[in-house]
């Protein structure tokens, strides 16, 4: 299989681990995080402005996201940077899901009360709460 070079992004910045162990090792205070997180800011605009590139073409990558998922969004928000982040997310609190898995249920359980009263709350059949309960 062949990877196609215009796939790969053209430059990688690398934040590092925002929970306090990387200034921890390095006896710096755990500000050093939030600055880390303004250099490759500065860095990915100098790249887009002077350089050439386009932010789909820059990846930032870090060992904890949740950590530093708001850090990112905020810097990167300031520095005008759109920001995409892979994040878990779960499904069973989407409205469509849960009707969805609502049908499913109906006809899996053989219409029983729970199934069928689960799928008239989803929303979806236009029958008011009062009148399910």
């Amino acid at each position: 299989m062949a990877i196609h070079i215009s796939a790969v992004p053209k430059h990688i910045g690398i934040i590092m681990d925002g929970n306090g162990r990387w200034a921890k090792q390095r006896k710096l205070p755990r500000t050093n995080g939030h600055k880390e997180g303004l250099t490759v800011a500065k860095q990915i605009v100098k790249l887009v402005k002077n350089e050439g590139y386009r932010y789909k073409e820059i990846a930032v990558i870090t060992k904890n996201i949740d950590t530093y998922s708001n850090l990112c969004k905020a810097i990167f928000n300031k520095y005008d940077i759109p920001v995409y982040i892979d994040e878990k997310r779960d499904l069973s609190q989407k409205i469509l899901v849960k009707y969805l898995i609502a049908i499913l249920d109906v006809f899996s359980k053989n219409w029983s009360y729970d199934s069928v009263i689960n799928y008239a709350k989803s929303g979806f059949c236009q029958i008011e709460n009062e009148d399910i309960y």
